[in-house]
Order: structure tokens, then C-alpha cells, then sequence
């Protein structure tokens, strides 16, 4: 009974051998279109949660950007002989230069170039929060005779401390002169007082040549 039933079976698979195999192939590629399926739509379902952590990554990283350009940034005023005066927010490493730059340049025809080239630092590294200012040229020729009669003042100042008094140096200070001894110091006392420190000449006190080597040293 077992023997022909197994005989049977192998009969029948003998005869239906077309229809397994086509089965079997039927099912691998329904196997493989479902896995197909399955990927792509795993795929399309991911690819949106992807999208979105990539944006939020992006988001992140310009924001970031920018508040780090923000804190990196200075502000600084420029105004005088400047095209454009006003307030400038530039890069924290910025230069002088840049900020005339920005602010169109100078103004030619009313600045004092000379002034600029001795004074003006145009690599000069800017401050956040300074106030640059250009001097017009009518200022820079106002603040030069300010300086000039000033510094000649200090000077004429200087000078009349440093002379020696004719009517009221003593003879020992009076021999620090050039060519002046004690006798010719003496003369000097002797003859006082003076009026003008010509005087030395016309009451023969001292000789011309002597009166040469003193006369800038000298007062009354």
C-alpha cells in the first residue's frame, strides 16, 4: 500500500513537474516584488523624517552662523572732513581703512593731506564703540597756529628763566658769562642800573666783542 503510494506521488510529480516549477518561479518573484515594495515605500516613509532633521540641522548651523557673525561685528562713528559721516557696524578685525572706506573717503579739497600723513594711522585696528574724527582744513590751520604760538611762548618762556639778569645776577653768576671774569662782572655791578642791555656798549662796561658772545644770554 506505502510502495504504491509513493510510486503514486512520484508518477504525479513527474506529470505536474511544468506546474511546480512554474509556481515556484511565480512565487520567488512575487517574493521579490513584495520585498520591492516594501524598500521603496520604507524608503518614502524615511525620506521625509530625513528631510526634516536635515532642516532643523541647517536651521541650527545658520543660526548659529549668524549669531556668531553678530558677536563678531563692532560699531563705530566716523564724522569731520568724511563723505558719508554716521555710524558703522563692521567686522571686529577691521582697519581704519576700511572704515574711511565705508564712509566714502575723504573729502579732498577740506582736509589737511600733510596732517593726515603724519597723524592718521589708516592701519590702524578699530575699537568698538570709538568716535573717529577727520579735522577740516580751516581746524588743522586754526589748531597749527594754536601749537605754534604755544610751543613759542614755552619756548620765549624758557629762554627769559634761563637768562641772566644784568641789573640783579649776582657776580658769581654774572662770571658764568662768556669772556666775563670777576673784574668784568664787577664792571658790570658797578654800572647798574640798566635800561637797555645796549648800555654795556655805549658806558664801555664791555667791548663788542664780548657784547656779541652775551647779548642772547643776557637781560635786563
Amino acid at each position: 500500500m506505502n510502495k504504491l503510494t509513493i510510486i503514486s506521488w512520484e508518477q504525479y510529480f513527474k506529470t505536474n513537474k511544468l506546474y511546480f516549477v512554474l509556481s515556484f518561479a511565480f512565487f520567488c518573484l512575487f517574493l521579490a516584488i513584495l520585498t520591492i515594495f516594501l524598500v521603496v515605500n520604507y524608503q518614502q516613509n524615511k525620506k521625509p523624517l530625513l528631510s526634516s532633521f536635515n532642516n532643523n540641522v541647517s536651521i541650527i548651523e545658520e543660526t548659529e552662523a549668524k549669531t556668531k557673525v553678530i558677536s563678531t561685528m563692532i560699531v563705530v562713528d566716523i564724522g569731520g572732513a568724511i563723505k558719508n559721516s554716521g555710524v558703522y557696524q563692521l567686522a571686529e578685525e577691521s582697519r581704519l581703512a576700511d572704515l574711511v572706506k565705508n564712509a566714502g573717503g575723504f573729502k579732498e579739497e577740506e582736509i589737511n593731506k600733510l596732517w593726515l600723513q603724519k597723524n592718521l594711522n589708516l592701519a590702524e585696528k578699530l575699537t568698538d564703540g570709538k568716535k573717529y574724527y577727520i579735522p577740516y582744513l580751516g581746524e588743522m590751520i586754526i589748531e597749527d597756529l594754536t601749537s605754534f604760538n604755544n610751543d613759542n611762548n614755552q619756548l620765549f618762556q624758557e629762554n627769559i628763566d634761563n637768562l641772566i639778569s644784568i641789573n640783579q645776577a649776582a657776580l658769581k653768576t654774572l662770571t658764568t658769562l662768556p669772556s666775563v671774569g670777576e673784574v668784568r662782572g664787577q664792571a658790570i655791578i658797578d654800572n647798574r642800573p640798566y635800561t637797555k642791555i645796549e648800555e654795556l656798549l655805549t658806558n664801555e662796561v664791555v667791548t663788542e666783542t664780548i657784547f656779541e658772545k652775551i647779548k642772547n644770554l643776557i637781560t635786563l
